[in-house]
């Protein structure tokens, strides 16, 4: 990993797999952990997350044990020359249909929540100029814009969850177990998949200056996002109750709405610009 040209060190890096993971506290995957797990949504990403442990500890120790190789090489040598071939391009195909979801996802958000006259075409030209620019500017530049912006942005999640749970009701959890242990372990068991993210990080390792900044940024990173959605989604119960939760498709813009402070009313505005 020491010998790759442009590289990342460990801020950097885990700024990037934050920014990929913790916007689905933002987006609509919230709502769909409460359709079947009702009150007890907020164990789902714990749960999933203490089941990926296994998984994303064997992705690390692969990485570790092959770093002088990409992954796509290691993926390569574990599988053979066509299975390999044939797996990577299974995860591009997976990568292209995740990237499409979520932009798509994220121009409705501005256009129905913040831009309502603003044709979806144009946020996303927006969308994907900005996302070209990034990447021609190369992944150091990426890391480092993130990392300064990782501050404001978690600044305005804290504040909108203290908000939430201030203006909210506690017994909206109750009874903790919601429908039942059986469903939520299935659950949370068919809900891993919002982990997937930390599957492509692995072809980031060798931007990565050195191997242990890798294993200790995945990690911490992994450990923050599972903290960030089960205190998000506990606190989307404790503000709405599950059921009208289960109605709203984004419940932290949502959320944003409510958000007062005294005398200070509307503040959608601050958050919309550092919450997403």
């Amino acid at each position: 990993m020491d010998n790759m040209h442009s590289q990342i060190g460990i801020r950097e890096y885990i700024a990037i797999a934050l920014a990929l993971s913790v916007t689905k506290v933002t987006d609509d995957i919230p709502s769909l952990l409460f359709q079947r797990a009702e009150n007890s949504a907020w164990m789902i990403p714990l749960l999933s997350g203490i089941i990926m442990i296994i998984p994303i500890y064997l992705l690390i120790k692969m990485v570790m044990d092959n770093e002088k190789h990409c992954f796509f090489e290691v993926i390569q040598d574990a599988c053979g020359k066509v299975v390999g071939k044939g797996l990577l391009f299974f995860l591009w195909i997976l990568l292209t249909i995740i990237i499409i979801i979520i932009s798509a996802t994220y121009v409705d958000i501005i256009t129905s929540m913040y831009f309502f006259k603003t044709p979806h075409i144009v946020i996303y030209a927006a969308f994907l100029f900005i996302c070209g620019y990034g990447a021609m500017k190369g992944i150091q530049s990426i890391g480092s814009v993130i990392w300064l912006g990782i501050f404001p942005i978690a600044f305005a999640w804290l504040l909108t969850i203290i908000l939430s749970f201030s203006n909210g009701s506690i017994d909206f959890l109750f009874p903790i177990l919601g429908p039942g242990i059986q469903e939520i372990m299935n659950q949370s068991t068919m809900k891993v998949a919002i982990y997937i993210d930390f599957l492509f990080l692995a072809f980031l390792a060798t931007y990565v200056n050195k191997a242990k900044h890798f294993k200790k940024g995945t990690w911490t990173a992994f450990i923050i996002v599972i903290l960030q959605l089960t205190i998000a989604i506990t606190s989307y119960i404790v503000l709405f109750d599950y059921k009208p939760v289960q109605l709203l498709n984004y419940p932290y813009h949502e959320a944003i709405r409510f958000a007062h402070i005294g005398f200070l009313q509307n503040l959608e505005l601050f958050f919309s610009l550092f919450g997403q």
